[in-house]
Formats: structure tokens, C-alpha cells, sequence
């Protein structure tokens, strides 16, 4: 269903589309060079050179971010950008299977996409206080997001979240 994902924030009065990857030949527009792992790029300069689909889900109105939330938000995002890209973990989190496995174990310092967004969501409880980072692949992080109501939902009226390529 989805097999990345990515969060946008606001830095220095610029808007940037967040996200851990080693897929781009693009350097971050925050750290000027070329990273594995967290980074920054501008959305619709990222959006035409991604090789897929692409998607923006919206987060719901009762859930919108206050000034400081923002702030709070960009500032954990930056704080992990250059830190590296977690494959053992992003490799953890494609199946149920390897979920469970115990001799592989994902970094505490890297992270893969969706836990990159997932902890930056948390940590301006946007989520639960009982959810894991780590345990989530980016399909299952947009679809409890929808469940859960904290972001909008694909094609239904009224919804701002929308196919964008």
C-alpha cells in the first residue's frame, strides 16, 4: 500500500518535507550535502523526483498544530537529521515475521522513515504514549493514523488528503 513516508514542518520560516532515506540523489536543504538517513528536502522538488506514488495526508482540523507544537516538531526533526539510516530496522518493520525476530535489532540512534515520523509525532503526542516507533512500516502508520482519526482519509468528501502523483 504505502512504502515510504515522510512529515512536513516549517524551518526558518521554509517549508520542508522531513524524511529518512537513502533513496535520493539530492542533498539536504538543511545540511547542504548528501545524507543516508534523515533529511530535508523541498516538497515539490522531492515529489517530482520520487520514482512512485505519492500522497498527502492531511492532519485532521481537532488535530492541527499549534505554534509551539510546530516548533516542538521542527525541532525534534532537526535534531536527528544527518543521524543515519536504520536498514536493520526498516527491514524489521516489512514483516510480521521478522518482527518477531530476536537476533536482529534495530538501532536506538538511526532511524527508517516511518519510525522518523512516527517518533516525531509522539513526541508532540500526537499518538499515543504507548506507541512503539519502531514496530511501524509506513503503510501501517497511514492507515492507524487514519483509524485512529488523527489524519484525514483518502477520497472522502470534505477530506484534504489527496493522490498529488
Amino acid at each position: 500500500w504505502f512504502s515510504h513516508v515522510g512529515i512536513v514542518s516549517v524551518y526558518h520560516g521554509r517549508t520542508f518535507l522531513f524524511e529518512s532515506t537513502t533513496l535520493t540523489t539530492s542533498p539536504c536543504a538543511i545540511q547542504c550535502r548528501k545524507v543516508h538517513g534523515p533529511q530535508a528536502h523541498e516538497p515539490t522538488a522531492r515529489i517530482r523526483e520520487y520514482d512512485g506514488d505519492v500522497w498527502r495526508f492531511r492532519i485532521d482540523p481537532r488535530h492541527r498544530l499549534f505554534d509551539a507544537e510546530t516548533q516542538r516538531l521542527t525541532d525534534f526533526l532537526c535534531s536527528k537529521l544527518g543521524d543515519g539510516y536504520d536498514y536493520e530496522g526498516a527491514l524489521l518493520s516489512a514483516t510480521r515475521k521478522l518482527r518477531l525476530a530476536r537476533f536482529i535489532y534495530p538501532s536506538a540512534r538511526t532511524l527508517f522513515c516511518s519510525r522518523y515520523a512516527m517518533a516525531a509525532l509522539k513526541d508532540i503526542s500526537r499518538v499515543g504514549e504507548t506507541v512503539s516507533p519502531h514496530s511501524y512500516n509506513p503503510a501501517r502508520m497511514a492507515r492507524d493514523l487514519v483509524y485512529w482519526e488523527t489524519y484525514q482519509p483518502l477520497g472522502v468528501a470534505g477530506s484534504e488528503s489527496i493522490r498529488l502523483k
